[in-house]
């Protein structure tokens, strides 16, 4: 049987053991940066690629033979998906990688605000023994149990973040996706149109919705106006559907109590930015998905897209290309 040519970027740097098991389902497994330009001569060499931004330097047309892209990442932005729907290609994401380590980091930097864990760790480093009181007008902690929870966007990360949501008996939890079509663990749905019936009974928003044309820039002025006064909202998809400005200015107002977010318009996030230095701002650089076991997750993955493709079979977990996700 013809070996088929496989071209790996080394975003995710997998083990010649992983490699070999690669190359024994069929494939000449070739391993090359993610992040220069390809040779054009050697680029018609390849059928499949696995990348994540390969194509920013080298583009879909250099590749003649190409018929497989399978994306490292769950978000596909990065991949030209016009370019590849109009060359007719398979495109695949690593669907289902990150939703346990994602919700779970929500869940804890949402407990991390009701808790008050940074009021907590600042007295620590302190010595300083003092218990919250209303009396001093001070905020006690709060529950998980009872909130009120939307979230926008319906993939893996979603369902797993209601089904860790759920052993804290929140209320109720409420979603949106591009449809409004009800999906299996909520307890009500929305579509685009209905966003202020989505928002405005919240106590916790949650984005984990893909970057579209519709989705970027989407959490604006207007629609933060719609969220519950005094609720928290949790940027972890992707940072460009929410406009940083805005976010500001529901802060100093005190429509929002807090903003949590791994992912920012701009990224790195500025060393000169406000949220920085904001007591109601929770960052982290977007490792929300980095674990332990992200690289078994995503070994997995791939060797099973590429064992399927090499039997003959289509390869699960393929990109949309109309809707770009």
């Amino acid at each position: 049987m013809k070996e088929i040519n496989l071209l790996m970027t080394d975003t995710q740097r997998f083990s010649q053991a992983q490699l070999d098991a690669i190359a024994a389902l069929g494939y000449k497994v070739d391993v090359l940066p993610d992040r220069q330009p390809l040779d054009p001569g050697r680029a018609a060499d390849y059928e499949v690629v696995v990348c994540h931004s390969l194509f920013k330097f080298t583009p879909p047309n250099a590749f003649p033979n190409l018929k497989f892209v399978h994306s490292y990442a769950t978000g596909v932005e990065a991949l030209p998906l016009a370019a590849l729907r109009e060359a007719g290609l398979i495109v695949c994401k690593g669907k289902d990688l990150y939703s346990i380590p994602m919700a779970e980091w929500a869940v804890s930097k949402l407990l991390d605000v009701y808790k008050l864990s940074g009021r907590f760790a600042a007295q620590q480093k302190q010595h300083l023994w003092a218990k919250p009181t209303i009396e001093r007008g001070e905020r006690l902690m709060d529950e998980l149990h009872g909130k009120r929870i939307a979230i926008l966007g319906a993939g893996d990360i979603a369902a797993a973040l209601c089904r860790m949501l759920r052993a804290f008996e929140v209320d109720r939890i409420v979603g949106m996706n591009s449809t409004g079509r009800p999906v299996e663990g909520y307890d009500a749905f929305f579509a685009p149109d209905q966003m202020e019936a989505f928002l405005q009974d919240s106590d916790v928003v949650v984005i984990l919705a893909p970057l579209t044309a519709q989705t970027e820039g989407l959490f604006d002025d207007r629609t933060i106006a719609c969220m519950k006064p005094g609720s928290i909202l949790v940027s972890l998809s992707r940072g460009r559907i929410v406009k940083n400005d805005a976010v500001l200015r529901a802060l100093d107002s005190g429509h929002l109590r807090h903003f949590i977010a791994d992912v920012f318009e701009v990224e790195p996030l500025p060393a000169e930015h406000p949220f920085w230095a904001r007591q109601d701002v929770t960052v982290t650089p977007h490792n929300s998905f980095i674990t332990d076991m992200r690289p078994a997750r995503l070994y997995a993955l791939i060797y099973k897209n590429l064992a399927r493709y090499a039997a003959g079979k289509a390869p699960e977990d393929q990109v949309d290309l109309d809707k770009g996700y």
